[in-house]
């Protein structure tokens, strides 16, 4: 599993940890060469637009792979303009990134290892509803953290406090749904798993609490 198969957008330095993890000036430099090659190589591409907040823009790296980014232009219809991603997407995206990231520090060394990313769409869910209509649940990823004795398996939601109240009520109130379908028990050996929601900021985090009682 690398960081270039798991996130679609990343800055260097996320890339850099997430693979040698040499914070070394040495290793740092070896880095911006290996991604200097990547970008040359065409495998990668620089985000076109520079937007302040991001960090910095030589960093920044449109890391789908060269034959998605193809294919995407030939879905598009003649004429259509090109799709850019706006800065909340990219903000979106980098808070993923960066938690993907944070997981293969955190089990690097140790007898744990991050088993599984499923980033979106492999991390949807698709069940009956109510009614017996088709519902999706739409997490920003599905993640399982292995260790010698048990596994910890968590869908998790990337919140750059961008969504409105009304829209996080309803998210939550869909993986309540899910769970009630009793459909993912029964792919996890009767264990439905922990929905984490990584924010922003203190603020951010007291919302989503008042959203909880």
């Amino acid at each position: 599993m690398t960081v270039l198969t798991c996130v679609k957008l990343a800055s260097g330095n996320q890339i850099r940890r997430a693979t040698s993890g040499d914070n070394s000036p040495a290793g740092q430099r070896a880095a911006r060469r290996q991604m200097a090659r990547l970008v040359e190589w065409r495998v990668v591409g620089r985000l076109e637009r520079r937007q302040g907040g991001l960090g910095r823009g030589s960093e920044r790296l449109d890391l789908r792979p060269r034959a998605d980014r193809l294919a995407a232009e030939r879905r598009r219809e003649p004429g259509a303009p090109a799709v850019t991603a706006k800065p909340p997407m990219w903000q979106h995206a980098l808070l993923g990134a960066e938690i993907y990231t944070r997981l293969v520090e955190a089990t690097r060394g140790s007898d744990r290892e991050l088993a599984l990313w499923q980033g979106e769409p492999d991390c949807w869910r698709d069940y009956p509803g109510q009614y017996g209509e088709q519902v999706r649940l739409k997490p920003d990823a599905f993640v399982i953290v292995s260790g010698p004795e048990y596994e910890d398996m968590a869908f998790v939601e990337f919140d750059t406090g961008s969504l409105s109240r009304a829209v996080m009520r309803a998210k939550l109130e869909a993986y309540r749904r899910y769970r009630a379908s009793g459909q993912e028990q029964g792919v996890q050996d009767g264990v439905f798993p922990l929905v984490v929601i990584v924010t922003s900021s203190p603020e951010r985090q007291c919302t989503l609490l008042d959203l909880l009682t």
